[in-house]
């Protein structure tokens, strides 16, 4: 008997070489595949003549087979099997390529549904291509004369496959439990969750599927928003070494900048300066373009947490960026050594990366003797990549986690900072370091309050004065030709341009 936990391999017509296609798009499960939703839908609802369908080009016919028959393409060498389909008002060709069984499955007189578009061959004329197909016997077509269903798929493993699968385990839905309570479904005018699921993936028009469609976003994000809450209920309980303001120092250091701080960058530290210096642990996110001035916000943060004789940690997505962080804040806290401070005379910063290992005093140092300095708290402010958390390294007395770019950092990796940053203090008290994420990525209030909800936001809405705009746009598949164009005649003006290119695998060594 199947249930939503039954094996994929168990289901008719799986066999071992579907079942891998399945495991490729992580459905291991007949639950797993009645989640695995559509993308999109071609609209063949409309059972056409064949005149009309040489009018519109796309749609349904039903027609009779006249003549149905295999050859072998000379040039390429594969089977091509040709029909001739008729109906009341007209006749036409279909071809299919490499399906020569079809010549078995369908005989002269039959009636079958083909849905598809047509083509104009040189030769041949009007010709439906590859078209889906279906016996007029079948009651109720999955393929062919309705909003057809389109899948995430792989090479080997073809829609129909698919359409064929989910249909199987379609009564299944019945089982899955509709969680969400009645007076919120009424509220929102949410449709069954039952409903959603038969109608998202075999909708039988519009009006329902956009019903289905408005139902599960919903639930995925009424539970991003449940995860967040939690995860902010969980922050809450923990504690916080508190790191204590100090007006006198920050003032010295923000003096001894070469530039005046915006009033943006003054909002924004003050918020985390008030955040860190409570005894629960800070859950912030600071946003700003490129160049608003981020990174000095941070080292703020950091010199306060340094001067209260606490760690500090700061982690960037590449070993570049790592690189030149640790060269940048080094040179920041460097003219404060010939101030008459003490509190900035012996700060120790350290670089830890897959391939690199430094301390700012310019001894050479290997990573063995690094890894047990920072253990031992002798680092003041660690900057590296994901090898601080790879290294597994223990950090004595970290108050504050500084994270660059929040879209390379996921919640895993970040729960896995705070556990080896958690400091016992011997009372079965466990002090978590107050957490910041960074993002230089432009993304809308609305949308960062839903999707990192757990965090707190702070934007740096101000570009330092004699910098100039950035300018985010979306480039269009199509408009790619005119973009490559665009930086070309840029370049050949004297400016420069870079390309990032994401990795399947993420990599420091290529930085």
């Amino acid at each position: 008997m199947l249930t939503l936990k039954t094996s994929i391999a168990e289901l008719t017509r799986v066999g071992k070489t579907v079942a891998q296609q399945m495991g490729k798009l992580e459905i291991k499960t007949v639950g797993d595949l009645l989640t695995h939703y559509p993308f999109r839908y071609d609209d063949y609802s409309k059972i056409l003549s064949i005149k009309d369908l040489k009018t519109k080009k796309t749609g349904t016919i039903k027609a009779k087979i006249n003549l149905i028959a295999n050859h072998r393409s000379p040039r390429k060498k594969m089977v091509i099997t040709e029909a001739i389909v008729s109906d009341q008002t007209d006749s036409l060709k279909v071809i299919w390529f490499n399906q020569g069984f079809l010549t078995r499955t369908f005989k002269s007189g039959q009636q079958i549904y083909l849905a598809g578009k047509i083509n104009y061959d040189n030769y041949y004329g009007l010709q439906l291509t590859n078209p889906s197909y279906e016996l007029c016997k079948d009651k109720s077509p999955i393929h062919t004369g309705r909003l057809v269903p389109i899948y995430p798929s792989t090479a080997k493993l073809s829609q129909k496959q698919v359409r064929f699968l989910v249909r199987q385990i379609l009564p299944l839905i019945q089982e899955v439990p509709d969680w969400l309570p009645r007076e919120i479904k009424t509220k929102y005018n949410l449709t069954s969750l039952s409903f959603a699921l038969e109608q998202i993936h075999f909708p039988q028009n519009q009006p329902w599927l956009e019903r289905a469609i408005h139902r599960l976003k919903f639930n995925e994000l009424f539970l991003i928003q449940a995860q967040n809450q939690l995860i902010r209920q969980r922050i809450k309980n923990r504690e916080a070494f508190p790191i204590k303001f100090k007006l006198k120092e920050t003032k010295k250091f923000v003096q001894s900048l070469a530039f005046k701080l915006t009033d943006a960058q003054r909002k924004t530290s003050w918020e985390i300066i008030n955040d860190i210096g409570k005894n629960s642990p800070m859950n912030r996110l600071l946003e700003g373009d490129v160049g608003s001035g981020k990174t000095i916000v941070a080292v703020i943060a950091i010199l306060n947490a340094l001067i209260n004789k606490y760690q500090a940690a700061y982690m960037a997505p590449t070993e570049i960026l790592a690189e030149q962080h640790f060269k940048n804040i080094t040179e920041l806290f460097t003219p404060l050594r010939d101030k008459s401070l003490t509190e900035f005379k012996n700060f120790k910063i350290a670089l830890l990366t897959r391939n690199n290992a430094k301390i700012n005093s310019g001894r050479k140092i290997k990573k063995t003797e690094l890894l047990k300095e920072i253990s031992s708290g002798k680092i003041d402010l660690i900057i590296g990549t994901h090898t601080l958390i790879q290294e597994k390294i223990k950090l004595k007395k970290l108050s504050l986690a500084i994270v660059d770019e929040q879209h390379r950092f996921g919640v895993a990796q970040r729960a896995q900072l705070i556990r080896q940053s958690s400091i016992n203090n011997h009372q079965s008290t466990i002090y978590s370091p107050h957490f910041l994420s960074m993002t230089a990525t432009p993304i809308p209030r609305s949308v960062a309050l839903t999707l990192y909800g757990d965090l707190d936001l702070s934007i740096i809405d101000q570009i330092p004065p004699g910098r100039k705009e950035i300018i985010t746009k979306i480039v269009k598949p199509d408009e790619i030709k005119q973009t490559y164009q665009f930086v070309e005649k840029e370049i050949s003006e004297g400016r420069q341009a870079f390309v990032v290119c994401p990795l399947i695998d993420p990599s420091d060594k290529l930085g």
